[in-house]
Protein backbone atom coordinates (compact mmCIF):
# COMPACT_ATOMS: atom_id res chain seq x y z
CA UNK A 1 0.00 0.00 0.00
CA UNK A 2 1.39 3.24 -0.98
CA UNK A 3 0.87 6.64 0.61
CA UNK A 4 -2.08 7.13 -2.73
CA UNK A 5 -3.88 4.40 -0.46
CA UNK A 6 -4.57 4.80 2.85
CA UNK A 7 -7.82 4.91 4.52
CA UNK A 8 -7.74 8.35 5.25
CA UNK A 9 -11.79 8.32 6.07
CA UNK A 10 -11.35 5.25 8.11
CA UNK A 11 -8.64 7.50 10.10
CA UNK A 12 -10.87 10.27 10.53
CA UNK A 13 -13.21 8.07 11.61
CA UNK A 14 -11.47 7.18 14.72
CA UNK A 15 -10.32 10.13 16.42
CA UNK A 16 -11.11 10.92 20.30
CA UNK A 17 -13.85 12.87 21.13
CA UNK A 18 -13.05 16.44 22.25
CA UNK A 19 -14.34 16.77 26.14
CA UNK A 20 -14.14 20.61 25.63
CA UNK A 21 -14.19 23.18 23.64
CA UNK A 22 -10.36 23.57 24.19
CA UNK A 23 -8.52 25.74 21.56
CA UNK A 24 -5.11 23.27 21.64
CA UNK A 25 -7.04 19.98 22.00
CA UNK A 26 -8.92 20.80 19.12
CA UNK A 27 -5.87 21.83 17.00
CA UNK A 28 -4.27 18.52 18.30
CA UNK A 29 -7.27 16.54 17.10
CA UNK A 30 -6.96 17.48 13.46
CA UNK A 31 -3.26 17.71 13.32
CA UNK A 32 -2.49 21.59 13.36
CA UNK A 33 0.35 20.85 15.07
CA UNK A 34 3.97 21.16 14.63
CA UNK A 35 6.45 18.86 16.24
CA UNK A 36 3.65 17.09 17.96
CA UNK A 37 2.77 20.53 19.81
CA UNK A 38 -0.42 22.58 18.59
CA UNK A 39 -0.16 25.47 16.71
CA UNK A 40 -0.74 29.23 18.23
CA UNK A 41 -3.87 31.64 17.47
CA UNK A 42 -1.76 33.37 15.21
CA UNK A 43 -1.29 30.50 12.80
CA UNK A 44 -5.25 30.30 12.66
CA UNK A 45 -5.51 33.41 12.02
CA UNK A 46 -2.77 32.99 8.94
CA UNK A 47 -5.11 30.14 8.14
CA UNK A 48 -7.98 32.88 7.97
CA UNK A 49 -6.32 35.51 6.17
CA UNK A 50 -5.62 33.01 3.62
CA UNK A 51 -8.77 31.84 2.83
CA UNK A 52 -10.55 35.15 3.33
CA UNK A 53 -8.23 36.83 0.69
CA UNK A 54 -7.85 34.32 -1.94
CA UNK A 55 -11.90 34.21 -2.29
CA UNK A 56 -12.39 37.82 -1.51
CA UNK A 57 -14.78 37.28 1.32
CA UNK A 58 -17.74 39.30 1.54
CA UNK A 59 -20.19 39.99 4.82
CA UNK A 60 -23.40 38.62 2.61
CA UNK A 61 -21.31 35.61 1.64
CA UNK A 62 -22.38 31.69 2.16
CA UNK A 63 -19.70 29.69 2.17
CA UNK A 64 -19.14 25.73 1.88
CA UNK A 65 -16.36 24.49 4.42
CA UNK A 66 -15.21 20.56 2.63
CA UNK A 67 -13.40 18.63 5.15
CA UNK A 68 -14.50 20.91 7.90
CA UNK A 69 -13.00 18.60 10.46
CA UNK A 70 -14.07 20.05 14.13
CA UNK A 71 -15.26 23.52 13.28
CA UNK A 72 -12.47 25.62 14.10
CA UNK A 73 -11.59 27.25 11.01
CA UNK A 74 -15.11 27.50 9.71
CA UNK A 75 -15.92 29.52 12.80
CA UNK A 76 -13.51 32.04 12.27
CA UNK A 77 -14.82 32.49 8.28
CA UNK A 78 -18.05 32.46 10.41
CA UNK A 79 -17.45 35.49 11.86
CA UNK A 80 -17.13 37.51 8.22
CA UNK A 81 -19.78 36.22 5.97
CA UNK A 82 -23.32 35.57 6.36
CA UNK A 83 -23.46 31.98 7.00
CA UNK A 84 -21.08 28.80 6.60
CA UNK A 85 -21.70 25.31 6.48
CA UNK A 86 -18.71 22.63 7.43
CA UNK A 87 -19.23 19.27 5.65
CA UNK A 88 -16.83 16.48 7.00
CA UNK A 89 -16.66 12.50 6.72
CA UNK A 90 -16.09 11.78 10.37
CA UNK A 91 -18.89 11.05 12.77
CA UNK A 92 -16.85 12.57 15.64
CA UNK A 93 -15.07 15.42 13.77
CA UNK A 94 -18.71 17.12 13.22
CA UNK A 95 -20.38 15.75 16.55
CA UNK A 96 -17.52 17.64 17.97
CA UNK A 97 -18.24 20.69 15.72
CA UNK A 98 -21.59 20.66 16.41
CA UNK A 99 -21.50 20.17 20.00
CA UNK A 100 -18.56 23.26 20.58
CA UNK A 101 -18.71 25.51 17.48
CA UNK A 102 -22.50 25.55 16.14
CA UNK A 103 -24.54 28.27 15.47
CA UNK A 104 -27.28 30.11 13.58
CA UNK A 105 -25.03 30.79 10.87
CA UNK A 106 -22.46 28.07 10.77
CA UNK A 107 -24.11 24.60 10.44
CA UNK A 108 -21.98 20.73 10.23
CA UNK A 109 -23.18 17.95 8.47
CA UNK A 110 -22.16 14.42 7.97
CA UNK A 111 -21.01 13.62 4.31
CA UNK A 112 -18.38 12.74 1.92
CA UNK A 113 -18.36 15.84 -0.41
CA UNK A 114 -17.56 13.85 -3.16
CA UNK A 115 -20.58 12.59 -3.07
CA UNK A 116 -22.25 14.65 -5.77
CA UNK A 117 -25.73 13.88 -4.27
CA UNK A 118 -24.66 16.42 -1.62
CA UNK A 119 -24.32 19.19 -3.97
CA UNK A 120 -27.70 20.00 -4.62
CA UNK A 121 -28.18 20.75 -0.89
CA UNK A 122 -25.80 22.74 0.07
CA UNK A 123 -26.17 27.09 -0.40
CA UNK A 124 -27.03 28.59 -3.47
CA UNK A 125 -27.52 25.12 -5.27
CA UNK A 126 -30.91 26.08 -6.54
CA UNK A 127 -30.06 29.65 -7.40
CA UNK A 128 -28.82 31.15 -10.54
CA UNK A 129 -26.23 33.82 -10.85
CA UNK A 130 -25.13 33.06 -7.85
CA UNK A 131 -20.99 33.03 -7.21
CA UNK A 132 -20.19 29.25 -5.02
CA UNK A 133 -17.53 30.51 -2.64
CA UNK A 134 -16.32 26.92 -1.11
CA UNK A 135 -12.84 26.35 0.41
CA UNK A 136 -11.09 22.91 1.23
CA UNK A 137 -7.66 23.42 3.90
CA UNK A 138 -5.47 20.61 4.23
CA UNK A 139 -8.18 18.09 2.68
CA UNK A 140 -7.25 17.15 -0.57
CA UNK A 141 -3.98 15.08 0.41
CA UNK A 142 -6.56 12.64 1.10
CA UNK A 143 -8.04 12.29 -1.56
CA UNK A 144 -6.44 10.32 -4.59
CA UNK A 145 -5.38 11.75 -8.07
CA UNK A 146 -8.52 10.01 -9.39
CA UNK A 147 -11.01 11.06 -6.46
CA UNK A 148 -9.98 14.70 -6.88
CA UNK A 149 -10.71 14.67 -10.45
CA UNK A 150 -14.13 12.92 -10.17
CA UNK A 151 -15.13 15.62 -7.82
CA UNK A 152 -14.13 18.21 -9.70
CA UNK A 153 -15.32 16.90 -13.18
CA UNK A 154 -19.01 16.46 -10.95
CA UNK A 155 -18.52 20.38 -9.25
CA UNK A 156 -17.60 21.20 -12.93
CA UNK A 157 -21.02 19.56 -14.71
CA UNK A 158 -23.10 21.24 -11.73
CA UNK A 159 -21.97 24.77 -12.25
CA UNK A 160 -22.46 24.55 -16.51
CA UNK A 161 -26.00 22.79 -15.69
CA UNK A 162 -27.55 26.13 -15.87
CA UNK A 163 -29.54 26.54 -18.84
CA UNK A 164 -31.99 30.14 -18.35
CA UNK A 165 -30.81 33.00 -16.37
CA UNK A 166 -27.21 34.58 -15.19
CA UNK A 167 -25.14 31.47 -15.09
CA UNK A 168 -23.28 30.43 -11.71
CA UNK A 169 -19.79 30.55 -10.76
CA UNK A 170 -17.51 28.77 -8.57
CA UNK A 171 -14.25 29.82 -6.70
CA UNK A 172 -12.71 27.22 -5.00
CA UNK A 173 -9.48 27.55 -2.44
CA UNK A 174 -7.65 24.71 -1.81
CA UNK A 175 -5.54 25.58 0.91
CA UNK A 176 -2.25 23.94 1.91
CA UNK A 177 -1.70 21.29 -0.73
CA UNK A 178 1.60 19.34 -0.07
CA UNK A 179 4.45 20.23 -2.55
CA UNK A 180 6.25 16.97 -3.71
CA UNK A 181 9.10 18.92 -5.06
CA UNK A 182 9.71 20.39 -0.96
CA UNK A 183 9.08 16.68 0.03
CA UNK A 184 12.27 16.87 1.59
CA UNK A 185 11.74 20.04 3.21
CA UNK A 186 9.28 18.13 5.45
CA UNK A 187 11.72 15.19 5.91
CA UNK A 188 14.39 16.66 6.34
CA UNK A 189 16.72 14.59 8.40
CA UNK A 190 17.99 10.74 7.54
CA UNK A 191 15.83 9.80 10.00
CA UNK A 192 12.51 11.66 9.53
CA UNK A 193 13.03 10.27 5.85
CA UNK A 194 13.73 6.81 6.93
CA UNK A 195 10.20 7.59 9.02
CA UNK A 196 9.01 8.37 5.51
CA UNK A 197 9.82 5.51 3.85
CA UNK A 198 8.75 3.60 6.37
CA UNK A 199 5.27 4.79 6.64
CA UNK A 200 4.75 4.54 2.87
CA UNK A 201 5.68 1.10 3.06
CA UNK A 202 3.23 0.04 5.39
CA UNK A 203 0.47 2.24 4.23
CA UNK A 204 0.65 4.57 6.89
CA UNK A 205 2.48 8.23 5.55
CA UNK A 206 1.50 10.78 7.56
CA UNK A 207 0.60 13.63 4.85
CA UNK A 208 -0.98 11.79 1.95
CA UNK A 209 -1.28 12.60 -1.54
CA UNK A 210 1.67 14.98 -2.49
CA UNK A 211 1.41 17.06 -5.74
CA UNK A 212 2.99 19.29 -7.80
CA UNK A 213 1.70 22.58 -8.44
CA UNK A 214 1.97 21.71 -12.41
CA UNK A 215 0.04 18.59 -11.76
CA UNK A 216 -2.92 20.12 -9.86
CA UNK A 217 -2.55 22.99 -12.53
CA UNK A 218 -3.06 20.57 -15.31
CA UNK A 219 -5.58 18.30 -13.56
CA UNK A 220 -7.43 21.49 -12.94
CA UNK A 221 -7.78 22.79 -16.74
CA UNK A 222 -8.06 19.31 -17.96
CA UNK A 223 -12.01 19.41 -16.43
CA UNK A 224 -12.49 22.81 -17.15
CA UNK A 225 -11.17 24.98 -14.03
CA UNK A 226 -9.01 28.28 -14.19
CA UNK A 227 -5.75 27.31 -11.53
CA UNK A 228 -4.06 30.45 -10.07
CA UNK A 229 -1.20 28.86 -7.24
CA UNK A 230 -0.34 30.75 -4.68
CA UNK A 231 2.32 30.41 -2.44
CA UNK A 232 1.78 30.42 1.61
CA UNK A 233 3.23 33.62 3.87
CA UNK A 234 6.41 32.53 4.95
CA UNK A 235 4.78 33.43 8.96
CA UNK A 236 2.57 30.42 8.06
CA UNK A 237 4.09 27.20 9.69
CA UNK A 238 3.68 24.76 6.65
CA UNK A 239 5.03 27.38 4.01
CA UNK A 240 8.54 25.66 3.99
CA UNK A 241 6.68 22.55 1.93
CA UNK A 242 3.22 23.36 0.72
CA UNK A 243 1.58 25.71 -1.52
CA UNK A 244 -2.05 27.19 -1.96
CA UNK A 245 -4.36 27.15 -5.22
CA UNK A 246 -7.53 29.22 -6.27
CA UNK A 247 -9.54 26.99 -8.95
CA UNK A 248 -12.59 28.32 -10.60
CA UNK A 249 -14.93 28.67 -12.79
CA UNK A 250 -17.86 30.26 -15.11
CA UNK A 251 -22.08 28.13 -15.86
CA UNK A 252 -20.81 29.50 -19.45
CA UNK A 253 -17.58 28.13 -19.72
CA UNK A 254 -16.90 24.85 -21.80
CA UNK A 255 -13.70 22.82 -21.42
CA UNK A 256 -11.33 23.52 -24.46
CA UNK A 257 -11.06 20.51 -26.95
CA UNK A 258 -7.74 19.07 -28.71
CA UNK A 259 -7.93 19.20 -31.96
Amino acid sequence: MSNRERDWRGYWSEVEPLASSDLEDALKQVGKTRMGVPVGPEQLDLILEAIADALALETTDHVVDLGCGNGIVSERIASQVESVLGVDVSPQLVNDAQSFRATESLQFVLGDFTDKRLLSEWPGARETGVTWKWYAYEVIQHLSPLELKTFLTTVAAKVRSEKTGPPKSLQLFLGSIPDRTRIHDFYDTPERWNFYKRNLAAGKEQIGTWWTPEELHSLAAEVGFGCQILPQKTALYTSHYRFHALLSIRGNEQPEQDD
